[in-house]
């Protein structure tokens, strides 16, 4: 079992063989209106970054591009400085049941278990992007993490 699993009492998930922590959720949770926590999916596409980068109090959202008025800010900044929203919703991986293709396909060998249900909370990137002055010619959002080197 991998040792973030652990760390977070998901013992019962299935590893799902890539060079990235992807896991799946037991199908027996998945019975319930709420996934939970301890059992929610996990997929990842690269790295996990490491214990220095997961301290949330210094991360940093830099939004620049189609702004008018690029920024950089905080956690603590998002959260006081725009509406908090909650939404109960579903989440689930493109290629949940992909082990179950005919023919095969290529990807991760996911089961059914790359799906949950979960009240998802926090500020709307809408909101956020509206304040700076996204211009009418954006046409995409591109995400940037340390856990991947860019270039």
């Amino acid at each position: 079992m991998h040792r973030i699993l652990k760390r977070f009492g998901k013992q019962t998930m299935r590893l799902v063989p890539d060079g990235a922590l992807n896991a799946e959720t037991p199908l027996r949770d998945l019975g319930g209106t709420l996934t939970p926590l301890t059992s929610f999916f996990v997929r990842n596409n690269g790295d996990l970054p490491s214990e220095a980068i997961c301290d949330a109090s210094k991360w940093v959202i830099a939004l620049d591009g189609e702004l008018d008025n690029p920024q950089s800010l905080t956690l603590p900044q998002l959260r006081t400085e725009f509406e908090n929203v909650s939404l109960t919703a579903v989440l689930e991986c493109a290629g949940n049941g992909r082990n179950e293709y005919t023919p095969r396909v290529d990807g991760l060998a996911w089961g059914r278990g790359a799906v949950g249900c979960a009240v998802w909370r926090g500020v709307r990137l809408r909101d956020v992007l509206q304040r700076y002055g996204v211009r009418p010619d954006a046409v995409y959002t591109a995400h940037y993490s340390p856990d991947r080197k860019i270039g």
